[in-house]
């Protein structure tokens, strides 16, 4: 995982900043499903699928995504990362991170660790 990542919350431009970001040397770029309306997520993908394209292979670019909350859960979650892969125009992403926010103890452990096994199911 590179140490210096760009990220792409409330970018107005996502793809034009992302294909510069990795004309720049940048290699690793950080999304997420809510970000900008759902907007971004294509955006980045659009500008991930130009740089494959100009020669920059899927392996030297680490892809970080994260999951909105609405999506926590077993089933929203598998539905959750592949709409985010389709947008990306990937087949994997290199971290996926859980959002949340402040819910009860239970509410936040029960679907956290749904879509923790929904994840991983995904990795075998």
């Amino acid at each position: 995982m590179p140490q210096i990542g760009f990220g792409t919350y409330k970018l107005r431009e996502a793809r034009q900043a992302v294909i510069l970001a990795l004309t720049l040397g940048y290699r690793q770029i950080e999304t997420a499903f809510i970000y900008s309306a759902e907007k971004t997520e294509p955006e980045v993908g659009y500008a991930l699928a130009a740089a494959r394209a100009s020669g920059l292979a899927r392996e030297e670019v680490f892809v970080t995504t994260k999951h909105w909350r609405k999506y926590h859960g077993f089933e929203p979650s598998i539905k959750c990362l592949e709409l985010s892969l389709k947008r990306l125009q990937l087949e994997y992403v290199d971290l996926c991170a859980l959002l949340h926010d402040c819910w009860s103890h239970y509410q936040h452990s029960y679907f956290r660790h749904a879509a923790q096994m929904a994840l991983a199911s995904m990795h075998a």
